[in-house]
């Protein structure tokens, strides 16, 4: 039986946007991907890959390679409302 916690689609999103909007709107994909670690602990990084490209086509970040292994994830606007829990 898998134990891990279960999340959904709009869970990693909105904290992948969280993240990059906490960040000042752009951050390494490795960074991003830490980060998002520690919250979806069995997030792969296929997945993270897919949530990416997903996001790129909507038109709300924009990924760029700075070399082979580095890319730059940068927010392009606010695609939906993100609440704040304080």
């Amino acid at each position: 039986m898998n134990f891990l916690k279960r999340y959904t689609k709009i869970d990693v999103i909105r904290a992948l946007l969280e993240e990059l909007e906490d960040a000042g709107g752009s951050m390494r994909d490795t960074d991003l991907f830490r980060n998002l670690k520690k919250e979806f602990p069995d997030l792969s990084s296929r997945e993270f890959m897919k949530y990416l490209l997903l996001l790129e086509f909507n038109g709300c970040i924009l990924v760029t390679s700075i070399d082979e292994n580095t890319r730059t994830v940068e927010l392009l606007k606010k695609c939906f409302e993100i609440e704040k829990t304080e």
